[in-house]
């Protein structure tokens, strides 16, 4: 073989040389690349703190079992700007932020009581509540229940109701009641058209509608936020090395027709 014939060879030779060690360096980069893009987790929302007490809730019934109907009895009406209400439950094998049992809810709707508070009814029982948990845990002991006053908005907590009630680990609990009896004795809510809850919020049950099913409210779920480099940059490493070596066959064709005989005698 002539030494112009050679000439497309080494040429090729050098060009997929050059095109790999290129590919090689490009991926080994991408880790590095790929590591600068790790998942970003944003930080949990920190719960609102809580507002003063001002009042007493008590568990309705005053005895009973966690397969019965929990409602709560506020003893006087939020305060001026209190027009939701949301209840909460704290103790033993619950979240650190307590268990929901009462949703965001609209505080026209609840039936008042003869002693100037609010009836929070519910058909849902405390134990349909704890088995919504990841591990539902078995109550026992005493567990501290907190009704919430906010606005339409929830930005600020403008007062809370707080009671207690004490389980023995077999479904039976014995609520505190700070509130006498007779005023326990409810009014039925005015009537008339759907009063506008805040947004999330649901309506409580009313004499022909079925009573919300309590949401848990838990800290805003972390997301992450990923790049992937190497989707990006790895279908233009392929391209760039198959247009290296198409090229280096092409100048290797040419170099084979450029040393034919015929050619040379043109």
């Amino acid at each position: 073989m002539t030494a112009a014939a050679c000439q497309p060879a080494r040429l090729l030779a050098r060009l997929t040389i050059s095109a790999l060690t290129a590919l090689g360096i490009a991926a080994s980069a991408l880790p590095a690349v790929a590591a600068t893009s790790a998942p970003v987790t944003p930080t949990p929302a920190v719960a609102a703190s809580p507002g003063s007490a001002i009042g007493t809730a008590s568990v309705q019934p005053a005895k009973g079992t966690d397969l019965v109907p929990l409602s709560l009895a506020m003893s006087t009406m939020c305060p001026s700007g209190g027009t939701n209400v949301i209840g909460t439950l704290f103790g033993p094998g619950l979240p650190a932020i307590g268990l929901n049992v009462v949703p965001n809810s609209t505080t026209s709707l609840y039936p008042h009581t003869v002693g100037g508070g609010l009836y929070l009814s519910s058909n849902n029982t405390l134990r349909n509540l704890v088995n919504q948990l990841p591990d539902p845990p078995n109550l026992k002991g005493t567990y501290r229940v907190r009704v919430e006053c906010r606005g339409p908005a929830r930005i600020a907590d403008l007062g809370d109701f707080y009671g207690s009630v004490v389980f023995d680990g077999h479904h039976g609990y014995v609520a505190k009641q700070d509130i006498p009896a007779a005023s326990l004795v409810t009014v039925a809510a005015p009537s008339g058209p759907p009063i506008p809850t805040a947004v999330g919020s649901e309506a409580p049950q009313t004499a022909g509608s079925p009573t919300p099913t309590a949401v848990r409210e838990t800290p805003i779920a972390a997301t992450s936020v990923t790049k992937n480099s190497q989707t990006s940059y790895g279908p233009w490493l392929i391209a760039l090395g198959i247009l290296v070596v198409l090229g280096g066959i092409v100048t290797l064709a040419r170099g084979r027709r450029s040393g034919k005989p015929g050619s040379a005698a043109r």
